[in-house]
């Protein structure tokens, strides 16, 4: 991480300590290798799936939960094997942190706690719940209604930033022997839910 490099930058290609880092879409964006094979990320374009990649950076798996291939726990975990048949050491993809599930890339990925007070992180495959809340079956799941459709989502995190509360509205002034005006109401918290299990 940054913090380890005394004043210059950790690169995220390449994890190493450099004076100018690798530039390019940040973590957690969605993002396609070009045909001339250039990657378009900060990190690694890394494939989630048979049309989805991912801006990642690389880890080493089964290390301490608690180290900092990927940032530090408030960036990323080694979550992704590359690998068929990972094993200890072998290289992983990080998988990013994450406060909302608007942090994540809905609706591939959503914000999962996986023990971390101050954040979860964005993991691969929440389950759609279009017959409500019967579909969701993992503790802690609700299912939310999103802009992609109904999908269970871990309840500890907001749908995004928005869902905070609004601002509650003054009164109006009351008039010759009127009444003053009501004030508007706050606006509701967004909807929270559950996310799929992290990958090994």
């Amino acid at each position: 991480m940054d913090s380890q490099c005394a004043g210059r930058a950790c690169d995220p290609r390449i994890n190493l300590c450099v004076d100018e880092p690798t530039t390019g879409l940040p973590a957690g964006s969605p993002c396609e290798v070009g045909d001339e094979g250039i990657d378009p990320c900060a990190g690694w374009c890394v494939p989630f799936g048979p049309e989805l990649g991912v801006c990642a950076g690389l880890c080493a798996l089964g290390g301490d939960i608690a180290n900092e291939d990927c940032g530090g726990l408030r960036s990323g975990m080694c979550v992704y094997a590359l690998d068929k048949d990972p094993g200890i050491g072998d290289t992983g993809a990080c998988a990013k942190a994450c406060t909302t599930h608007g942090d994540c890339l809905m609706p591939h990925a959503s914000c999962t706690f996986v023990g971390q007070e101050s954040n979860g992180f964005c993991i691969f495959g929440p389950t759609k719940c279009p017959r409500g809340q019967g579909d969701c079956g993992r503790a802690g799941e609700v299912c939310a209604e999103t802009p992609d459709g109904p999908l269970c989502l871990d309840e500890r995190y907001p749908l995004d930033d928005a869902g905070a509360g609004g601002t509650e509205g003054a009164g109006g002034a009351g008039g010759t022997g009127g009444t003053g005006g009501t004030g508007e109401a706050g606006g509701t918290g967004g909807a929270s839910g559950a996310a799929g299990a992290g990958g090994g």
